[in-house]
């Protein structure tokens, strides 16, 4: 058997096998300035605590860590020294980098500028450090995007919970035909919670795009971008009023 031919043959054996991405990227490079009534700017979004003795970003590395992440590039900017010192005293059960910003220029930059200090080598997974999503299956979503071979896969609910700020329109075969901001008449449409899975070739994209929304939209109409339909619920952590949805809902799943 000839060198590649054998390496593409590990190369199938190792997508069998693998159940996740081995790694996330954590965008969390925000000012945060919606939860000033809890930070009182003395410490970054990611830092607030969301029940007692654990923090928002732990809940959001948890996505990642429990389904079998082990690598994590958590990209910081705004008080970068107070979340990359959190995580040096936790154990947080991955090998976790930083990507810093010396100031946060925005979602599309703050995630170009982590694929270019940590470019990927394999598919990853793509998480917003002040989103909780639960209820929903990483390897199933992994196995799913694996199965296509295309360069994005995103997080889909039609769980009427989910906050529809993005909204998709997903095709039979599972490929999103379209992207559009909230537009509650539009039955056809399932909410993105903006957990992705991109393929590596990501990195030599994303330098096309000023914003994410424009980044989405351009990827399904180039019939770049799948969706993974879900019943997940969604809590966008942006006051007092989701941290209490959210305990509630943790409340209900354990009675």
């Amino acid at each position: 058997m000839s060198h590649e031919l054998r390496q593409e043959e590990d190369l199938q054996i190792t997508e069998r096998l693998q159940t996740a991405p081995s790694s996330a990227y954590i965008l969390s490079a925000g000012f945060g300035t919606r939860m000033d009534p809890l930070t009182n700017g003395q410490f970054p979004k990611g830092l607030v605590e969301i029940e007692q003795g654990k923090v928002l970003l732990e809940f959001v590395f948890g996505i990642a860590v429990e389904s079998g992440v082990g690598k994590i590039v958590t990209c910081v900017s705004h008080q970068s020294e107070k979340i990359i010192e959190f995580c040096d005293r936790k154990s947080l059960g991955a090998d976790i980098s930083f990507s810093i910003e010396s100031t946060p220029q925005g979602v599309i930059k703050t995630f170009e500028t982590g694929l270019n200090n940590f470019p990927p080598t394999d598919d990853f997974l793509l998480l917003h450090g002040d989103e909780i999503i639960a209820n929903f299956s990483l390897p199933e979503m992994f196995k799913f995007h694996m199965s296509h071979k295309n360069l994005a896969t995103g997080l889909l609910s039609s769980n009427p919970q989910a906050k529809r700020t993005v909204i998709m329109k997903l095709e039979a075969d599972g490929k999103v035909s379209d992207s559009q901001r909230d537009n509650d008449s539009n039955s056809d449409y399932i909410a993105s919670l903006g957990l992705f899975i991109f393929r590596p070739e990501i990195a030599n994209e994303i330098g096309r795009f000023k914003t994410w929304e424009e980044m989405v939209k351009t990827f399904a109409k180039e019939g770049k971008l799948y969706g993974f339909k879900s019943d997940a619920y969604f809590f966008n952590i942006n006051g007092p009023k989701d941290i209490a949805d959210f305990l509630n809902y943790k409340r209900n799943i354990k009675t």
